[in-house]
């Protein structure tokens, strides 16, 4: 069973995401919050994650603070970051904690499914095998190097 952990304070969008993503070998776990996808982690082995940047229901901590966590606790899942900001270093910081890459809300949820094809997430029953575990996303590498000190 591949699990797929999926954090945004927005209900709308887990259960749309979660609609879209769930199948057969995939479960979806959700979070709205820090604390839930605290949970989820400490539960469950993850294989991927998408983290939203901001969560409005969690008391100053964030999608940042999952990935964190995400990373001591199962330093091998990798995750992507969605925000809806328009903060200009957003980007940079997400790549700097550890994500995989990071997607701009609204996203093309084909975009979101081929950066997930990546992550060895079972992609086939849209037609596209899984592409194996191809290290780092580009966008990710691009922003590495470009930062790098």
């Amino acid at each position: 069973m591949y699990n797929l952990l999926l954090v945004d304070d927005d209900l709308e969008i887990l259960e749309m995401l979660t609609m879209v993503l769930a199948g057969p070998g995939v479960r979806v776990l959700t979070a709205q919050t820090v604390t839930q996808a605290e949970y989820a982690v400490e539960y469950y082995r993850v294989d991927a994650a998408v983290l939203d940047v901001h969560l409005t229901t969690s008391n100053q901590r964030e999608g940042l603070d999952v990935l964190r966590l995400l990373r001591q606790a199962q330093p091998a899942v990798e995750a992507i970051v969605i925000s809806g900001s328009s903060e200009p270093n957003l980007m940079n910081c997400a790549v700097r904690a550890g994500a995989w890459t990071f997607l701009r809300k609204p996203f093309e949820l084909a975009e979101l499914e081929r950066h997930l094809s990546l992550l060895e997430y079972p992609t086939a029953r849209w037609g596209c095998p899984s592409a194996g575990l191809a290290g780092r996303g580009a966008a990710a590498q691009e922003i590495r190097s470009q930062t790098a000190a």
